[in-house]
């Protein structure tokens, strides 16, 4: 329950190994690289910076062309997935062998290129289907139509008028141009709800008559295609190269299905190149003379020696020299913990790493938060669920670091539930599988469960106040561990004391209320102090005094897990009672039962879960972590192998 101690690691070695030093480290994971500067270095005119040149540019160009065939694979052909895939994803394992065997044998080009031309296939069959989908969608509505499209739409003498009218006004439409015009024909080609699809034959000089009448009917002209054929004859048509075109998709499908078996190579191609690429960025964090290179970064303490065996054993020319830290220079973090405490550093990550200087809580976190996330849980069989599912997910799926913290976590708390379920008798609820409690039930003695929430609630803050007075007496100031805790321990529970005792106990009463009495005084006298002027001081200690509602707020905040405890065990039950009233159904019954169960508990397990990781997280950060921890410090971020779809064995 630490945080690990950081060395200064300065590496130095000819630049034709400059590759094989940053590899020999991205494959250790174990060295942060830090930026360096020529500036910082004795300045000479041949210290300079170094960079990648020429090579990132074709190296991403080749990481485009992987990433584009891997796209277009997975687009027509998305790999299949196992449900626990789905969930928490998958990497595939390989060895470094077979990765540098991909990566340096393996010639995508002829790959790439055919999915360039698939695709471009695909592309054109695609508009070219596009297309004939309009014109179907324009014709569709003059399938009735029985005139040539391709037919003149007017002569010397005549001229046809074609498109849609409103239904409202097609009868004084028809009259008025019957009137205006007798020579007129009025054909009816098709009708919908609200529009009226005609063809007006009429003379060519009264083609301004007809459209002044048509357009106070919301006369709409169709222009439709200029193909051989009747409308009927040209949507069949389409609809004939429709089939033609997805024959022919049919086809490029097939094209790219053989291309499939390729998938696993170009997956690790494209590692092996962000690997490459990786080291390349980072070939940016060094500087470099005429014929050497030197590189600084951070270590942990325990990998120090593995450091340099590795790198002066496999390289002829580095040097490795080790440094400890400034005594105030601020280091990157990494937490250092045992077997039980290190997946709960994940809450420590999610809020903030303490600093090199400061306490590592995580011990503290990890047996407050498991006893309060059993508590929230209270049920032995969601206990044994959780604890399952997350230790098959950890065997069958390589997750980040972080992700595996988390199932950890939620597995040690599963056990915890199993416990604090087997205390409080609950087994998937309590109604069906009735054990009697080791302890007792919260669901009958709610009251003895508040009581129970809250007294390990002013357990919980008093740790956190006593961690925050061990801080400041750490640092050598233990006058503001006084001031800034301990009067504040003997303050509130004093205060409880008294309003517990009451009448009931009158001497611990008596004595409880001096004893607030006398430690409000020592917090409105100290609770100002850095403040010259008296009553600035006074009034400032006395504002302070009002805090003592926020330390009972924060006891009221365990409450919580009286709700959450309670919620779980009734949900439960009610699963339990709408199951066993569907049983007595006949025929479907037993089916239906065994959908409830098995439905319903997963659900509540999942809402269960949920809830008491974000309370239980909230009685850390809030409650616990507001009366001593500052945090601020910066993850250690060793320089290690990033891949998207394998990981390496050794």
């Amino acid at each position: 329950m630490a945080v690990a101690q950081m060395k200064r690691l300065l590496v130095a070695a000819h630049r034709s190994e400059r590759e094989e030093l940053l590899d020999e480290l991205q494959r250790l994971g174990v060295v942060e690289i830090q930026e360096l500067d020529p500036k910082d270095l004795e300045e000479g005119p041949k210290v300079a910076k170094e960079n990648p040149g020429d090579e990132l540019l074709p190296l991403e160009d080749k990481l485009g062309e992987v990433r584009y065939v891997l796209d277009f694979l997975d687009r027509h052909f998305p790999p299949p997935r196992t449900l626990i895939e789905q969930f928490a994803g998958s990497k595939v394992p390989i060895d470094l062998e077979e990765l540098d065997r991909t990566g340096d044998g393996f010639d995508y080009g002829e790959i790439y290129r055919q999915c360039r031309k698939l695709d471009d296939a695909l592309t054109e069959l695609n508009n070219r289907r596009g297309r004939l989908q309009t014109n179907m969608e324009q014709v569709e509505p003059w399938l009735n139509l029985d005139i040539p499209l391709d037919a003149p739409r007017e002569t010397n003498w005549v001229r046809l008028l074609i498109g849609s009218i409103s239904l409202r006004g097609e009868a004084e439409a028809a009259s008025q141009l019957e009137d205006a015009v007798p020579e007129s024909c009025w054909i009816e080609v098709a009708r919908d709800r609200d529009r009226v699809r005609i063809v007006v034959i009429l003379p060519r000089d009264a083609v301004e008559t007809a459209q002044e009448i048509l357009a106070r009917y919301d006369f709409a002209p169709m222009m439709l295609p200029r193909c051989a054929g009747t409308a009927k004859e040209f949507y069949q048509e389409c609809q004939d190269e429709c089939v033609r075109i997805d024959e022919e998709c049919a086809q490029v499908e097939e094209a790219i299905k053989d291309l499939i078996g390729y998938r696993f190579q170009l997956r690790t191609l494209y590692d092996y190149l962000g690997l490459a690429r990786d080291r390349l960025l980072a070939t940016t964090n060094l500087v470099r003379t005429e014929k050497a290179c030197l590189l600084q970064g951070w270590v942990r303490e325990e990998d120090v020696n593995q450091v340099i065996n590795r790198l002066e054993g496999r390289l002829e020319s580095a040097t490795v020299q080790v440094q400890d830290p400034e005594p105030d220079e601020e280091t990157p973090v990494a937490l250092n913990n045992g077997p039980l405490s290190r997946p709960f550093e994940v809450l420590m990550e999610l809020y903030s790493l303490p600093t090199r200087f400061q306490l590592d809580p995580t011990g503290f976190v990890a047996f407050f938060f498991g006893l309060f996330f059993a508590m929230a849980m209270t049920d032995a069989g969601y206990g044994i669920m959780l604890a399952a599912i997350c230790f098959v997910l950890l065997r069958k799926v390589h997750m980040s670091p972080l992700g595996e913290k988390t199932f950890q976590l939620l597995c040690l708390g599963g056990l915890a539930t199993v416990v604090a379920g087997a205390l409080s008798g609950g087994w998937w609820g309590d109604n069906i599988i009735t054990i009697k409690p080791l302890w007792f039930s919260p669901l009958d003695q709610p009251l003895t469960f508040l009581i129970l929430s809250l007294g390990l609630g002013i357990i919980h803050l008093y740790v956190g106040m006593f961690l925050g007075f061990y801080e400041n007496v750490k640092k050598g100031d233990v006058l503001t561990g006084i001031y800034d805790q301990g009067l504040w321990m003997v303050l509130v529970a004093g205060l409880i004391l008294w309003l517990a005792a009451g009448e009931a106990n009158p001497q611990l009463a008596n004595a409880a209320k001096w004893a607030t009495i006398i430690s409000a005084v020592g917090v409105i006298l100290t609770g100002g102090r850095e403040y010259k002027n008296i009553f600035v001081r006074l009034g400032t200690g006395l504002y302070s005094l009002y805090n003592v509602t926020g330390y009972l707020s924060d006891i009221l905040s365990y409450s919580r897990l009286l709700g959450l405890g309670m919620a779980t065990g009734i949900i439960a039950n009610v699963i339990n009672m709408v199951a066993m009233m569907v049983f007595e159904l006949p025929v479907v019954g037993p089916i239906g039962t065994l959908i409830i169960l098995v439905g319903g508990h997963l659900f509540n397990l999942f809402i269960s879960v949920v809830g008491s990781y974000v309370h239980c997280s909230r009685l850390q950060y809030v409650e616990f972590f507001g009366k001593f921890y500052e945090g601020g410090g910066r993850a250690f971020a060793p320089f290690a192998p990033e891949t998207k779809y394998v990981y390496l064995e050794e």
